[in-house]
C-alpha cells in the first residue's frame, strides 16, 4: 500500500516560470490535495550575471520552501529539451543549482525523466500536429486535456509539472492518471464516477484511465 502521507514531485523548470506540483501517492484523480508553486520571472535588456544568478537562487529557494516539511517519496524534472538549444546553458545552471539547494538541505535531487514519456503515459498516443496549427498548440492541448481531467492549473508549465509527477507515481507504489479517449478502453469493470462532469475512471493495475462520457457532455 502506498504511504498516504507522501507526495510526488514533479518539476517543470524554466527561468521566467518554473513549475513545482506535489501529488500524493495514493493520488485518486481528486486534484483538491495537488499542491503547486510557481517561481521564476523574464528579464529585460542587458543584466548582470549576479542578476541571473540571483533569479537561479530565487527559483531553487521557492522550491526548496515549497517542499519544507513535506515527505517527498520521489522527485522527478522533465529533461532538457535538446531540439530547443535556446537559453539551454542557463537552465542547466539553475538545474544545477536546484540540485545542489535541494541536497544540501534533503539528502535528494530530481530525477530527469523524459518529455514523450510522460506525456505518452498520460495520453496513450500523443496526436499529431495539426495542420496550420500554431506552434504553441501542444501545450495548449495538455493543459485543456489536464483540465479536462479536472486540475485547476492556470498555465501550462502547471501541466507539465503535473505529468511530471504522475509519471513518479507509478514509480513509488502510487497509480497514474491516464486520460484515455472514448471507446480506447473495451471494459468498463470497475467504473466509477470521477467528477460531476461525467468522466469515468477506471482502475487498472499500473494507472487508472479517465475516460468522457460518450453522451458529448464535458
Amino acid at each position: 500500500m502506498p504511504d498516504a502521507t507522501a507526495y510526488v514531485l514533479g518539476l517543470d523548470l524554466s527561468l521566467t516560470r518554473a513549475a513545482a506540483v506535489l501529488v500524493p501517492v495514493g493520488f485518486q484523480g481528486d486534484f483538491a490535495t495537488v499542491q503547486t508553486a510557481i517561481a521564476g520571472h523574464g528579464l529585460r535588456g542587458e543584466v548582470s550575471p549576479t542578476t541571473r544568478d540571483a533569479r537561479c537562487l530565487d527559483v531553487a529557494h521557492t522550491v526548496e520552501e515549497f517542499v519544507a516539511g513535506v515527505r517527498v517519496a520521489g522527485a522527478y524534472v522533465e529533461d532538457y529539451a535538446f531540439s530547443n538549444s535556446h537559453g539551454s546553458h542557463q537552465l542547466g545552471e539553475l538545474r544545477g543549482v536546484l540540485r545542489r539547494t535541494l541536497i544540501a538541505r534533503y539528502g535528494w535531487a530530481p530525477v530527469p525523466v523524459n518529455q514523450a514519456t510522460v506525456r505518452k503515459l498520460f495520453f496513450g498516443k500523443v496526436p499529431k500536429k495539426p495542420e496550420g496549427a500554431r506552434t504553441d498548440w501542444l501545450k495548449n492541448f495538455l493543459l485543456a486535456s489536464v483540465r479536462e481531467a479536472g486540475a485547476p492549473f492556470r498555465h501550462h508549465d502547471e501541466a507539465d509539472a503535473f505529468l511530471v509527477a504522475n509519471y513518479g507515481l507509478t514509480e513509488c507504489g502510487g497509480v497514474a492518471l491516464t486520460l484515455a479517449p472514448s471507446g480506447l478502453n473495451k471494459s468498463d469493470a470497475g467504473a466509477k464516477s470521477l467528477d460531476p462532469l461525467g468522466s469515468r475512471v477506471t482502475r487498472t493495475r499500473k494507472r487508472i484511465a479517465v475516460r468522457p462520457r460518450r453522451d458529448g457532455l464535458r
